[in-house]
């Protein structure tokens, strides 16, 4: 009984601790100045001219997920480099709550944003319709995501298994 006490606490120091870390998280690392974007469209088409497309090999690891300032400030990332600092953007700018879409499909895994229903494609500046080019999707929530990109620096993973 004692054993399941003490686990039990641990899980809620755990799940508060958890908590914090989003918190703390938006606390430090957003830095990019005001854009004078006011919608998702000004976003998507602004990280499509400003930010250059590079792998994560730069990184010498294998799927590296830059926090927002990281990629404004270097002007390049992969496709959810492009994503988490256009999530950011739509968020802080506009007040909608947008999500990451990562989709695998015959060419490998992808990802981009989504915002009311409607997904966007922050390398290319347009809305998209990838159904039919990334039929298994999953959407990660906007805090997932940053806390991830924050703290974790690494994807998940999305699989048929």
């Amino acid at each position: 009984m004692k054993k399941l006490f003490v686990l039990g606490l641990v899980l809620i120091i755990v799940g508060c601790s958890v908590f914090r870390r989003y918190e703390e998280a938006f606390d430090y690392v957003f830095d990019v100045p005001d854009l004078g974007l006011e919608t998702v469209e000004d976003v998507c088409v602004w990280t499509a001219d400003f930010l250059r497309y590079v792998d994560d090999d730069v990184h010498e690891v294998s799927e590296y997920w830059q926090q927002p300032y990281q990629t404004y400030t270097w002007r390049s990332g992969d496709c959810e480099d492009f994503a988490i600092l256009a999530m950011y953007l739509i968020y802080r700018d506009t007040g909608l709550i947008p999500g990451l879409v990562v989709g695998t499909g015959p060419s490998g895994q992808h990802g981009w944003v989504v915002v009311m229903g409607e997904h966007w494609e922050p390398q290319i500046g347009m809305q998209v319709d990838y159904r039919d080019m990334f039929p298994l999707q999953i959407v990660l929530p906007y805090e997932e995501v940053l806390w991830r990109a924050v703290n974790r620096h690494k994807k998940l993973e999305v699989t048929n298994d």
